[in-house]
């Protein structure tokens, strides 16, 4: 199986030129801003809660868990996830009853809401031998369609999470932070992402000879 397209520095620059002409240019440079920024998946994204990244007093918070199959906390230090959080914030509809706290948000909805009030649905299902999974189709098809729009060839949902885990391994950070980082259950699955890494193999090609 192919691994997922890796998106290189120059790439990301242009994917958020591109999205400053979408219709929702803060609440799509936001979502990816998580999306190659935070390890999480895309079901980890839609599970965001306004709780999470906004406090009472309306000033962001400093971490969150993550509501994935393994617990860990993911911290909002990175400056420029903020910057694309806060703006995204001053264009998100208001939804709840506190008009002194959370920015006037309710603390329980999604943080990802588009204009129109509507959030990307996450929905249930079950196997016929009875086992449950969740899907968050319309944000997977919505980020896939953002990749694209951007030139991206054969964009996936996987593709943030390899580009997020290659570039702390390039920065020195050891595999199992990585791992811990990404919430993977199997360390195969880790290692798979990080190994087969473009620039490594650029540069071993170039001392072969």
């Amino acid at each position: 199986m192919a691994l997922p397209t890796l998106i290189e520095d120059k790439e990301k620059t242009w994917i958020f030129k591109v999205i400053t002409q979408t219709p929702e240019p803060e609440l799509n440079a936001c979502l990816m801003g998580f999306f190659l920024g935070s390890g999480m998946t895309t079901l980890e994204i839609c599970r965001i809660q306004v709780q999470d990244i906004v406090k009472k007093n309306g000033q962001l918070a400093k971490s969150f868990a993550v509501k994935g199959d393994v617990s860990r906390d993911f911290y909002l230090s990175n400056i420029k996830l903020q910057n694309l959080i806060k703006s995204y914030v001053e264009k998100r509809p208001k939804d709840g009853d506190h008009p002194d706290q959370y920015s006037g948000f309710s603390p329980d909805e999604p943080f990802f809401k588009r204009r129109n009030g509507d959030h990307f649905k996450i929905k249930r299902r079950t196997t016929d031998r009875g086992n449950t999974s969740y899907h968050c189709n319309a944000l997977n098809n919505h980020i896939k369609r953002l990749l694209a729009d951007s030139g991206i060839e054969q964009p996936s949902i996987l593709s943030g999470r390899r580009t997020f885990a290659v570039r702390l391994k390039r920065y020195g950070v050891d595999v199992p932070t990585i791992h811990l980082m990404l919430g993977n259950k199997s360390l195969e699955t880790t290692l798979r992402l990080i190994e087969t890494d473009t620039a490594s193999m650029l540069a071993i090609a170039d001392m072969a000879f």
